[in-house]
């Protein structure tokens, strides 16, 4: 009997000294992105270097003129870290959002303000990025409007679904009315002269409306709409598109063409191309939007620009594709307006010989500027009619320009 209560005591001191090893799990069951292989990049000349791999909770800075480029790493390869993103502005209106998992973004803020990111997935491991503020704020002026406008209206994010019908983002300026601004705001609608449709929702902001016009991708369809606030009588007050000098190029130009009450409307017409592919056109033809259709297999890069700017360039990471019909191109890049060229030797791709490579440093932070041509030093000869193509294209420098 001794012996047994001997053997309890040393089993039980045993047991108890061997407490401090056992495993107890996560003390915090939520993802910590910095624990993953995946991370989010981003690079400011404001930020320093800590902000090439962005974490949650992190400030960042830009020049709203110019597009922000984030992505996750890896960015390339057979693994490529794919996300939803989110941002939002201060008053919490949705400003992106994925539609479908991506490695990364060009995104150009509507204003100079305080903006939050957030991105998350589980490709190629559980992740999460949040609560990044990002802080715009205009340093250079901005570019002349083009002179065929489509001011107070902006049509942006065209998208051709599977079921055939699309969608296309809204904004429109409450400039006429900026006094009626607090006043509950609405758009009107309708197609073909039918369907008519009042008082639908939207996403009133101090100086703008947002909202979402969904339509079926049928030929010579004409998509009428416009913005208006309550002020207690029937149908409200709606904006006048022929206001201006010249008026916005959605304006038809009369005020029964082509339907009656037209003149009351801002309006595109469809052009179909295919079941995949379509275009969105003023009245008078001039060309607004494309989206689908066949592309060039396959396209280098994950991000960059899209059917619409001819994928002119595209970019993943720091490697960064551009199409050109020379020979025998050259690039060359700069940090800021006032930075020093430097130039960089550009590698034709086996795979699809109409783009050129090149390696953007690692690291590289802030405005980046760049340009693709012949030559090098004083004899460089920027490629301008295909540089043009492009979203990052500023006419005034007849640079590429974004924030990366």
């Amino acid at each position: 009997m001794k012996r047994f209560f001997f053997l309890l005591i040393v089993s039980s001191l045993f047991f108890s000294n061997c407490k401090e090893f056992e495993f107890e799990g996560p003390k915090n069951v939520n993802p910590d992105p910095t624990e993953t292989k995946v991370t989010l990049n981003f690079s400011s000349s404001n930020d320093g270097e800590k902000s090439f791999k962005v974490i949650s909770g992190e400030t960042l800075t830009g020049d709203s003129q110019y597009y922000f480029s984030f992505w996750l790493s890896p960015s390339k390869g057979d693994s490529i870290a794919l996300g939803t993103w989110l941002v939002k502005d201060s008053s919490n209106n949705i400003i992106y959002q994925s539609s479908a998992i991506e490695n990364g973004i060009d995104i150009k803020f509507p204003r100079n303000g305080k903006y939050y990111m957030e991105v998350s997935g589980n490709i190629p491991s559980v992740f999460i990025f949040n609560n990044i503020k990002i802080v715009v704020g205009k340093t250079t002026d901005p570019p002349p409007p083009p002179a065929t406008a489509t001011s107070p209206v902006r049509l942006y994010n065209l998208k051709l679904k599977e079921d055939g019908s699309a969608t296309v983002e809204v904004a429109i300026s409450k400039a006429e009315y900026q006094e009626h601004s607090s006043k509950n705001w609405f758009y009107v609608r309708r197609t073909d002269n039918t369907g008519w449709s009042t008082n639908n929702a939207v996403v009133s902001e101090t100086d703008s409306i947002r909202f979402t016009l969904t339509f079926s991708n049928t030929d010579d369809s004409y998509i009428e709409f416009n913005a208006a606030y309550d002020d207690g009588s029937t149908g409200g007050i709606w904006l006048k598109p022929s206001i201006g000098n010249p008026p916005s190029i959605l304006y038809s130009g009369a005020e029964n063409t082509p339907y009656g009450g037209s003149g009351s409307f801002f309006g595109f017409r469809i052009k179909r191309i295919s079941s995949t592919q379509m275009e969105l056109r003023t009245y008078s033809g001039i060309l607004l939007l494309s989206t689908g259709g066949s592309t060039p297999a396959p396209i280098p890069g994950n991000n960059g620009d899209g059917l619409a700017d001819n994928f002119q360039i595209r970019w993943s990471g720091y490697t960064h594709f551009f199409k050109t019909t020379s020979t025998s191109p050259t690039f060359r890049y700069k940090i800021g307006s006032t930075g020093t060229w430097t130039f960089l030797t550009a590698t034709q791709l086996t795979s699809n010989s109409s783009y050129f490579q090149v390696e953007i440093p690692t690291g590289t932070s802030g405005q980046l500027r760049f340009q693709f041509g012949t030559g090098t030093g004083t004899n460089f000869v920027p490629a301008n009619s295909e540089m043009s193509n492009s979203m990052y294209w500023e006419n005034t420098t007849g640079e590429l320009v974004k924030n990366i």
